[in-house]
């Protein structure tokens, strides 16, 4: 998926597209983020970020998309995403900081992820519940609750 076809999911009326859409086209220019769909191939898509592109999976439940992202860009891109999905439900919600905005995307089970610090882990919610294409990755990775 390139930055259009990810451009074209968003909701364009909501404050923070903006936000979200320049944090991540700014990722993939820099050769930090490679998008992709939520699907069938879930697995395989993991196993090739992981194996031959050194990038690490953020997967967005409430979009379907998955980030394949290096280094330290998991927080920037789960806040970005937080503030997108509150925005929805609330327009007039109060920002919230980057720490806790990337922080409350995972403890609302907006979605998963596995960080180079713990590289065969998938992180979640406590609570979190897997749709048909996670449980196919589940399979391979020890998941940790995060309360």
């Amino acid at each position: 998926m390139n930055i259009k076809g990810f451009e074209g999911l968003l909701n364009k009326s909501n404050p923070y597209f903006e936000d979200l859409l320049f944090a991540v086209a700014r990722l993939t220019k820099q050769g930090d983020c490679i998008l992709g769909r939520k699907g069938r191939k879930l697995c395989e898509f993991i196993r090739w970020l992981r194996e031959d592109r050194h990038k690490f999976p953020l997967v967005d439940k409430k979009l379907g998309i998955v980030f394949g992202l290096r280094g330290s860009a998991h927080a920037y891109v789960r806040a970005e995403l937080y503030r997108y999905h509150q925005a929805s439900i609330d327009p007039d919600a109060p920002y919230m900081s980057s720490t806790l905005a990337s922080d409350q995307w995972l403890y609302e089970g907006m979605g998963w992820y596995i960080s180079g610090m713990s590289p065969d882990e998938i992180i979640v919610s406590f609570g979190y519940r897997p749709d048909s294409y996670d449980k196919d990755v589940f399979l391979f990775y020890k998941v940790t609750e995060q309360e």
